[in-house]
């Protein structure tokens, strides 16, 4: 029987059932953040999670539960990189630079900036004033995911077509983050105390 250790390097390779992550992740490289539940927080985004089972939280995307079958120890560690100090430098280089530039360069880099930003138009699905949601897969941003749903989420679970590009937007005016999801991602709606 195979032994981990939390810290372990190692690589995935799908040899037993599991659904997650993929086969074509074969070969992805990973640190072990939980031995217990085998949480893996992958270099590269592998189209999984950040954790969180047993409080342990990895980065967004890059973290799957694995299966002891589906890896093996590598030799080596994870470089720790401190990511503020890293921002911090980055961020003080920049500004160097652009404190070294005259006025009028500095004003026509920001006007090419808020141009290139006006630009940028991206065409968005009209709802229009008629909502229509059911179980058919495509042609429509949403669907009730019957079929594809998790085990006691038959109809509970809504899924995005993969025609789309779904964007969850958050805020206001220009102040709008925008956080891009896939196809992989669906929505479950938890009913709150007051219901």
């Amino acid at each position: 029987m195979k032994t981990f250790k939390t810290g372990d390097r190692v690589v995935y390779n799908r040899k037993s059932t599991a659904i997650a992550p993929r086969g074509i992740y074969d070969g992805a490289k990973g640190t072990i953040a939980d031995v217990d539940s085998l949480l893996v927080e992958f270099d590269d985004n592998v189209r999984g999670h950040n954790g969180g089972l047993d409080g342990v939280v990895v980065k967004e995307g890059h973290g799957w539960y694995v299966n002891s079958a589906d890896i093996k120890k590598v030799r080596g560690r994870k470089k720790k990189v401190d990511a503020v100090q890293s921002a911090k430098e980055v961020l003080d280089d920049l500004f160097g630079k652009l404190s070294s530039l005259p006025d009028d360069e500095i004003q026509e880099l920001f006007g090419m900036v808020t141009a290139k930003k006006a630009e940028k138009k991206q065409a968005y699905f009209d709802f229009d004033n008629e909502c229509v949601i059911n179980g058919k897969i495509s042609s429509k941003p949403l669907y009730i995911r019957i079929g594809l749903a998790n085990d006691g989420f038959e109809s509970k679970e809504i899924g995005f077509d993969s025609t789309f590009t779904p964007i969850v937007c958050k805020g206001y005016g220009d102040d709008i983050e925008e956080i891009e999801l896939t196809s992989d991602h669906y929505i479950r709606f938890r009913l709150t105390d007051e219901a």
